[in-house]
């Protein structure tokens, strides 16, 4: 062979071996899998079992906190993903006396801004009134005429009922096991009839009164003979009776 023949062959052999060297390997079957998209979680089939205790809520077994300024965000998003079950529907949810009525009010608002018509909250109460009691969010009572009646347990256990104007509170002394609420059932008859044009009723209690007392007053309305409230809407701060209620209009 002549030697510029022979040199260009071994050139071409040398190159042939680099491509072949540099010649990436095909993708390993984990190599391909990991690059797949993952699969995302199921998506829920039943309605969430909600719940508020001392803790916080509980919302399909996942406990959410709800202390301090991010804690109605962070219920909004674990709830959010229950959105086909909550959407204009009534929702129930189960809430213990002790706990605080802003856990049981930040639930409510937290339902209704994902669009939840009303919920069924279930307390244990007094055998007279009843057990499940439906509440409206904040949001979708802001509407209420001024003269709207707003009823709260006070710190020393009693009762007092004003509008959400202002103006001289009814009060109640503290009964035998708890606020009276017969009496306090004749000061909400009085206001309402004040306010013919409203059929919602405002809640809450004095800073450290459990949920349970407020409960029991709301309960309390579907027993009245004279007066009748159609929704009735949880004060997550606490209102200063005969002081006008902010509703963030």
């Amino acid at each position: 062979m002549r030697p510029a023949v022979a040199l260009v062959a071994l050139l071409t052999a040398v190159s042939a071996g680099c491509e072949e060297k540099t010649a990436p390997a095909p993708p390993t079957s984990a190599t391909a899998s990991a690059v797949e998209t993952a699969t995302p979680p199921p998506k829920p089939t039943l309605p969430p079992t909600l719940a508020v205790d001392t803790s916080g809520a509980l919302v399909a077994g996942t406990r959410v906190s709800l202390d301090g300024s991010g804690a109605p965000e962070r219920l909004k998003t674990e709830l959010a993903q229950h959105r086909e079950f909550i959407e204009g529907k009534e929702v129930r949810a189960a809430a213990d006396r002790p706990v605080k009525p802003a856990y049981v009010a930040t639930l409510v608002d937290a339902l209704g801004a994902l669009g939840a018509t009303r919920v069924l909250v279930r307390t244990s109460t007094r055998a007279e009134f009843p057990a499940e009691l439906g509440f409206i969010s904040l949001d979708k009572a802001r509407s209420a005429p001024p003269c709207s009646v707003v009823a709260t347990i006070t710190d020393d256990r009693g009762s007092a009922v004003w509008s959400l104007q202002g103006g001289v509170a009814g009060k109640r002394g503290k009964g035998m096991a708890g606020p009276d609420l017969t009496l306090t059932g004749e000061t909400l008859t009085t206001h309402a009839k004040k306010c013919t044009q409203s059929q919602v009723l405002f809640v809450g209690g004095a800073p450290g009164v459990e949920w349970g007392l407020v409960y029991d007053l709301a309960a309390s309305t579907k027993t009245l003979p004279k007066a009748y409230f159609s929704e009735i809407a949880i004060l997550a701060e606490s209102p200063v009776p005969g002081h006008p209620v902010s509703l963030g209009r």
